[in-house]
């Protein structure tokens, strides 16, 4: 429920919430709780959309993997698969 570029760039961090291989020291304490919190404002802000009858919402974890995989202006592309949308 989040992009990793919001732990620098949003909440200013330089710590990694888990698994990073050694690349970041990790989060604890207070920047923890600042990245659990954002995954539950995150989670806020969708919800409204995922339970409206009718729509469907997809959210890329990350805007670059979907663009640079020529996704982005694929016609056969669908999400979910076979949806039609």
């Amino acid at each position: 429920f989040y992009d990793s570029s919001e732990l620098t760039y949003t909440l200013r961090l330089d710590c990694c919430p888990g698994g990073c291989g050694g690349k970041q020291p990790a989060c604890t304490g207070h920047e923890f709780e600042l990245f659990q919190a954002m995954r539950e404002e995150h989670h806020r802000a969708w919800a409204p959309l995922a339970a409206k009858n009718g729509s469907g919402v997809w959210s890329p974890s990350c805007v670059a993997h979907t663009l640079a995989w020529e996704r982005w202006v694929d016609v056969a592309w669908e999400v979910p698969a076979g949806s039609g949308n």
